[in-house]
Parts: structure tokens; sequence; C-alpha cells
């Protein structure tokens, strides 16, 4: 925060080298490590930035980041019938 009340935004820039998320009732605490250079990473200098997101906001994200890449998500495959059947009687 600046000295008159007003607040100095950061822009942080680093590659992610990791991540981890926490479910929580109706949001996501989503954890993202980055290292500012390789001699940061080689000096396990990881810096950790936690983000709140409500659920909407993570499949936002996650849609987004598919689309940038090209990517899909991968589709189970159809069970066959004999899975199917076996299923059926185990259960």
């Amino acid at each position: 925060m600046a000295g008159d009340g007003s607040y100095d935004a950061v822009e942080h820039t680093g590659v992610v080298v990791g991540w981890t998320h926490n479910d929580l009732p109706n949001s996501i605490n989503l954890r993202i490590q980055s290292a500012a250079s390789n001699a940061a990473l080689r000096d396990q200098r990881i810096d950790s930035h936690h983000f709140l997101m409500t659920q909407n906001q993570a499949l936002l994200l996650a849609k987004y980041l598919l689309e940038a890449t090209g990517q899909t998500i991968p589709q189970r495959p159809t069970p066959t019938i004999w899975q199917r059947i076996r299923s059926q009687r185990a259960g």
C-alpha cells in the first residue's frame, strides 16, 4: 500500500513449477508454485500463491486453458457389453 492509502499492484513473473488444490464446500483453494529464474529453482526458492476461486471460476479457467492449448478432456471409453453385464450382476 502506498503512503497515500492507495494500493500499488504487484505483477509476478515466473515459471510455474507446481500446483495443488483443496476443495472447500463452495470454492477451491488453488495454490500455484513458481520460481523467478533457473537459479531460484536450483536454490529451491519457490514462491507460493494462493487463490480462492468459486467452482464456476475454476471451471472457466480449466475451459480457457484447454482452449488455449488446443487440448480436450480425454473421453472415457464406453464399457463393453460384458463389462456392463458384469457390473449389473455385481451390484
